[in-house]
């Protein structure tokens, strides 16, 4: 603790004559919740703007809820919910505090000024601090446990990566390409989701050089500033359809559309407007200067929860048959939504059906009602019926997997080293996970185990509340050094 306070570079940066020392850390260092107009981290901001992003990512975020769906059971998704809490709170002893250790040992090379020095260490002209963990590793660990911990750090890398490429394709061919191509097979839409996959790592590959000049070459920073900027609208949407069912998708749809583009348009001003180099001059407008993005994610949030309920105010309500365990206040719900679906549609049916028989065509009142099937198919649109019988996915799925099972050899080997080979076994996972997911929706749990759950929950966010307080108010004493 007393020797991280001095741990700046032995060469500074001088410009204009002047040397220039401000690569030693700050004086409010080991201060979490800060003055509110901190240039760092605003306790304000942190608490009401960082929130949303968080939100986003631990509620929403495909790679994190993918998981807890493939829980057990409820008691299941809330039991590692709580342990990766837990689990959260061990990055302060194992990144951030070996971080300063790093720093401390060599200054030279974490907190250099220079341009030319860093670029010589690190090839990024802003910073070198990204590199302090692996150059701890690399010098201090001996020659087995170096490489065991570089497998182990890539082997994290690449598990992040795997999850982010998987979910980055699951959301492109089902939300996107399956609407642009609604007759697509899943063979198809498999080879769809590889290539998005391709294309993404592409563009992944591209960005680098942004990242390393934004945020000082701290990709931590980076990641947080343009989370802020994207996140809110996602986190206000989903705050809003559990806890206020009147919220409808029209009013949903136009606050994340005036959220994007707020947010889009703060990120493009952030690339045309970089952070000026060393010895350079800030002539950045005072808006990206002065208003810290997290008081920006705390608007930004703010602005998608008010377009959204002003939309859903004078917008037609959801649909009761929706709401069926799908808020917080319906979530013990027994009503069968399949079944009130089904009434809706033959209420409107009967409804409409005296003003539209005087404009059937003569085919339809041939048939008369032995055939409802057919008439009504042509009153509610095809895609409809099949969509409210729920038969067609099963159909095709089988479909895919006979064409599989009659296919050559070559082509199944094709298909077995590509990924879309699609068998019986696949088909019979498929129907196991749709009755998981109706099990998962029930919210059935052992009363001990809820009760147990809850208490954990309470003593994680006790936790929280007391780190944070602990690193705001303690203020360690240094002893000189002799």
């Amino acid at each position: 603790w007393s020797k991280y306070p001095k741990s700046g570079p032995s060469k500074y940066l001088t410009c204009d004559g002047k040397t220039q020392n401000d690569s030693l850390p700050p004086d409010n260092w080991n201060v979490m919740l800060r003055d509110a107009n901190d240039p760092e981290m605003p306790w304000i901001g942190f608490l009401l703007g960082q929130t949303p992003g968080s939100i986003w990512y631990w509620c929403t975020d495909q790679v994190i809820v993918q998981r807890a769906l493939a829980a057990k059971s409820l008691s299941h998704a809330k039991g590692a919910t709580l342990f990766a809490g837990f689990v959260k709170i061990l990055p302060l002893f194992i990144m951030v505090m070996p971080g300063m250790m790093s720093r401390i040992l060599f200054p030279d090379d974490v907190a250099c000024q220079i341009p030319s020095e860093c670029y010589r260490i690190c090839e990024a002209e802003t910073g070198c601090s990204s590199i302090a963990y692996p150059r701890l590793v690399l010098a201090i660990m001996p020659t087995g446990l170096r490489g065991l911990m570089m497998a182990a750090m890539i082997a994290a890398l690449m598990s992040d990566l795997d999850s982010i490429m998987n979910s980055a394709s699951t959301l492109f061919t089902i939300d996107i390409y399956k609407r642009i191509r609604k007759k697509a097979t899943i063979r198809e839409l498999m080879i769809a989701g590889r290539l998005f996959i391709v294309f993404m790592t592409g563009i992944s590959v591209a960005w680098v050089p942004v990242v390393i000049q934004q945020q000082g070459g701290q990709i931590f920073l980076y990641i947080q500033e343009v989370t802020n900027y994207l996140a809110p609208p996602i986190a206000a949407a989903f705050i809003m359809a559990i806890m206020i069912p009147r919220v409808n998708e029209q009013g949903i749809f136009w606050g994340l559309v005036v959220g994007f583009v707020v947010g889009v348009t703060r990120l493009i001003l952030i690339f045309v407007y970089p952070t000026p180099k060393a010895c350079e001059e800030d002539l950045r407008p005072l808006f990206l200067t002065s208003f810290h993005y997290m008081y920006f994610a705390m608007l930004l949030f703010w602005i998608t929860v008010v377009v959204t309920l002003i939309v859903s105010m004078y917008t037609p309500p959801t649909e009761e048959w929706r709401l069926v365990r799908t808020t917080f206040w319906t979530r013990h719900d027994t009503r069968d939504p399949i079944q009130m679906r089904r009434q809706a549609f033959e209420m409107t049916n009967l409804q409409e059906r005296d003003d539209e028989d005087a404009c059937l065509d003569p085919e339809i009142k041939k048939v008369g009602d032995d055939n409802a099937d057919y008439v009504d198919k042509q009153r509610v649109g095809s895609s409809k019926l099949e969509e409210y019988d729920g038969d067609t996915d099963l159909e095709q799925e089988q479909t895919v997997v006979n064409r599989a099972e009659n296919a050559s050899i070559v082509s199944r080997i094709c298909g077995f080293m590509c990924g879309t080979l699609v068998t019986e076994s696949d088909l019979e996972k498929q129907n196991k996970l749709r009755e998981h997911l109706m099990q998962m929706s029930a919210l059935k749990q052992n009363r001990l185990v809820n009760i147990l759950l809850n208490i954990c929950l309470v003593l994680i966010m006790g936790i929280g509340v007391f780190m944070y307080i602990f690193w705001s108010v303690w203020s360690p004493t240094y002893e000189p050094e002799l």
